[in-house]
């Protein structure tokens, strides 16, 4: 706007009332449309922080929930490195040490479950 208001002063270039008119009409237009656009950009600004933080909240449940699994899925993986050792451990002699070792490895997972749920760290 500032550059239309520089030609509304040099009188040269204006030779009729109807030229000042048209001139004043085109400032105060120009002015409306940077006001809007300066407006519209700030709609926009807010409504792309509101999305960006909808998935930010998005992407923090998802990795909460990862965790938990993870956490869950754990327990049984420790268990079992621990009897696919080559060593004397208790009860490996034992004919249903393995179904023994499968439900507490359920178990502990259930608990776990519950802990989880109990936290809000799990649906």
């Amino acid at each position: 706007a500032s550059i239309i208001e520089r030609i509304s002063r040099q009188s040269r270039l204006i030779t009729t009332p109807k030229d000042r008119e048209l001139i004043d009409d085109v400032i105060v237009e120009t002015n409306q449309a940077l006001e809007m656009t300066t407006t519209y950009s700030q709609i926009i600004k807010g409504t792309r922080q509101l999305v960006e933080a909808d998935l930010n909240n998005s992407l923090a449940n998802v990795m909460k929930f990862l965790t938990s699994i993870t956490l869950i899925i754990s327990i049984p993986t420790m268990i079992a490195s621990f009897y696919g050792m080559n060593v004397e451990l208790p009860g490996g002699g034992y004919e249903y040490t393995f179904v023994i070792l499968l439900i507490i490895m359920v178990v502990l997972c259930a608990i776990s479950v519950v802990i989880l749920r109990k936290r809000g760290l799990w649906r």
